[in-house]
């Protein structure tokens, strides 16, 4: 199946508390969207559903933030700082593959998760 449009992930970012010193769901943010085109793969293929999953990947790194140690939170939670970070990460692949709804892609991507 090949999609004609652009997907445009949007990313989830959870908050430091600086206070509590967590990153919790209820405090999550919408910061920042990416496009990911995908109009040049065809899904049902494992190789594309793979480049789509990279593709993905990439644009939750440039949406959440490549660096944590660059946040103001880093001095003082460095582990929860790169904590919250990942976790941006991970919910932004995993609502950008929901979106797409493309069985190959779902599997590849539950296999990665773990």
């Amino acid at each position: 199946m090949s999609f004609s449009k652009p997907v445009l992930a949007t990313i989830l970012a959870a908050a430091i508390i600086a206070g509590a010193g967590h990153a919790a769901a209820d405090d999550a943010q919408r910061i920042r969207s990416v496009r990911v085109a995908y109009d040049d793969l065809d899904l049902d293929r494992e190789a594309d559903a793979r480049e789509m999953l990279a593709r993905l990947e990439r644009a939750a790194h440039e949406a959440c933030g490549r660096y944590p140690e660059r946040h103001s939170s880093y001095r003082i939670m460095p582990e929860r700082t790169k904590a919250a970070f990942q976790e941006c990460r991970r919910r932004a692949v995993a609502a950008a593959v929901q979106e797409l709804n493309a069985a190959r892609l779902n599997e590849l991507h539950a296999r990665s998760a773990g």
